[in-house]
């Protein structure tokens, strides 16, 4: 489950920042967060502290809805 949660994840974020027409660069810089972060994210890596995936879902204006089953 957490590699399905962090590859959708890592599609949305990409295909947010991609429509803002924002580099992986850009941001980073925005965020306040290392441009590996924003590579990782969008690569799946579940390395990402939630923390920093929080910050930059926040910069790109991406709500996290988490629901019980």
């Amino acid at each position: 489950m957490a590699r399905e949660l962090t590859g959708t994840l890592a599609q949305v974020v990409r295909a947010h920042r991609r429509e803002l027409k924002l580099t992986q660069e850009y941001l980073a810089l925005l965020a306040g967060v290392s441009e590996r972060t924003i590579r990782d994210l969008e690569k799946g890596r579940e390395s990402v502290a939630f923390s920093k995936v929080s910050t930059v879902l926040d910069t790109l204006g991406i709500d996290l809805i988490l629901r019980e089953r």
